[in-house]
């Protein structure tokens, strides 16, 4: 099992741990938690995800351009004007593509070329195998299964925590943010050849070797137990 379900077989099948994912860690942190009796870093608990029929012809292996994965999650896919933006940019590049459409209609981001992948839902975890960078919103759960995939980001954040998320991602040198429905397909085109052409790359592929192996799930299931027993949480 991975994630949550690992704690739960850990802490028994009806344990609720009350514990929250996050892409935060001592590095992206800027201290919080040392502010924090309760607070401890565990590392991720991203899942495993098979590939289904939508990127199940996506190579692993080297290509012979970079391959973006571009998702704004279920609620905002319907800003088609920024999906827009970010293809427009993606064909300025002549790079590939996997994007998650949501809401939108593929026909309304252009064309297409051939090698790219559109989809209303795309397996998240299993395509980011297959591409060099992620462009999306800044949520939680996207910005922790891009960088424990090793990928750098451009986000686009639109409220709530993903301002926070943008610029965890910025100051932690792992990515890049632009304002949605603002950046121009020319300056988000700029700002992802400066991702993978700067030290940002290789900066989330070492981020994710990291998480890798920091087998969050069972930090967790270890942090409850010690919270059971009346001992501080692991920092």
């Amino acid at each position: 099992a991975d994630g949550f379900a690992h704690v739960q077989l850990r802490l028994g099948a009806g344990s609720n741990p009350g514990v929250s994912s996050s892409v935060r860690n001592a590095e992206l942190d800027g201290g919080y938690a040392a502010r924090r009796q309760h607070v401890g870093f565990v590392g991720s608990c991203v899942r495993a995800e098979q590939a289904d029929a939508t990127i199940a012809g996506l190579d692993r292996g080297l290509r012979e351009r970079p391959r973006a994965y571009v998702s704004l999650g279920s609620f905002l896919s319907a800003r088609t004007d920024v999906l827009r933006s970010v293809a427009d940019a993606l064909r300025m590049l002549g790079w590939d593509a996997v994007i998650a459409t949501g809401a939108t209609d593929p026909a309304d981001l252009g064309p297409a070329p051939s090698s790219w992948v559109l989809a209303e839902h795309i397996p998240q975890v299993a395509a980011l195998q297959s591409c060099d960078l992620v462009v999306c919103h800044g949520g939680n759960n996207t910005v922790t299964e891009a960088l424990t995939a090793g990928l750098p980001l451009l986000a686009l954040p639109f409220s709530t925590d993903q301002f926070a998320g943008a610029e965890d991602v910025r100051r932690g040198g792992l990515g890049d943010a632009a304002v949605p429905g603002v950046a121009s397909a020319a300056e988000i085109a700029s700002r992802l050849t400066a991702l993978l052409e700067g030290p940002a790359a290789s900066e989330a592929e070492a981020f994710g070797r990291g998480l890798r192996s920091a087998n969050g799930a069972e930090r967790v299931a270890d942090a409850v137990e010690r919270v059971g027993a009346g001992v501080a949480l692991l920092r």
